[in-house]
């Protein structure tokens, strides 16, 4: 019996583990592993975040530490479901110290976030602080465009286009508590997109009336 074909997206995670420059700034960074994303494929939703912390770093799951115990709670508190939702990161492994991926580093996971992205095939982005917001809407604001339905361009779909709704991250919630309403809210926002849109794609066409 012939061993099953591996998925796409372990094909690309084997991809991207084999990849010199992406393992060179791991271990520039002290990162134990790379960090990849996890949930149902394909999947309507998908949220994106900057990258890995220590527990993430440690256990090998994207948002598992506080952070991802606020993002749990705060979803289920707005009538959306972990288990039915693609989570992952700009950047596969934690930076040093836990700091902001430079540059350099978003640059050289990118083109692996769109084949994951390809794959998943969401239909809506929710982008985790400003960071993963910056990577598809260059002049993002967190204060101004915290929950607001954004569309881009991309390629990873064929219309061409996508639309994100950036979120304050939850790390953010952690440190300054007043972010947490603000942050469920666009969470729900992201929920009543999400139904307007399929609500939107099985409702039947309208009849042209004959004159």
């Amino acid at each position: 019996m012939s061993e099953s074909k591996p998925s796409p997206l372990a094909e690309l995670w084997q991809t991207m583990s084999a990849d010199q420059t992406v393992d060179q700034q791991r271990l520039a960074n002290g990162a134990n592993r790379l960090v990849f994303g996890e949930g149902p494929v394909p999947s309507d939703l998908v949220l994106i975040g900057e990258a890995p912390g220590q527990n993430e770093d440690r256990l090998g799951r994207p948002f598992v530490g506080q952070a991802g115990q606020l993002l749990d709670q705060a979803l289920a508190s707005c009538g959306l479901s972990r288990p039915q939702t693609y989570i992952t990161n700009l950047v596969k492994y934690r930076p040093a110290n836990n700091r902001d991926p430079q540059p350099e580093e978003i640059a050289a996971a990118q083109s692996y976030l769109k084949s994951e992205l390809a794959i998943v095939k969401p239909r809506l982005i929710g982008c985790l602080g400003r960071h993963a917001a910056g990577h598809f809407y260059p002049d993002v604001s967190m204060g101004r465009d915290n929950g607001r339905p954004i569309k881009v361009k991309t390629d990873i779909t064929q219309s061409g286009e996508i639309v994100i709704i950036p979120c304050y991250h939850p790390a953010a919630c952690l440190y300054n508590p007043q972010l947490r309403q603000p942050f469920e809210e666009a969470l729900k926002n992201i929920k009543a997109w999400l139904e307007k849109s399929k609500t939107a794609q099985t409702k039947p066409p309208t009849q042209a009336k004959l004159i």
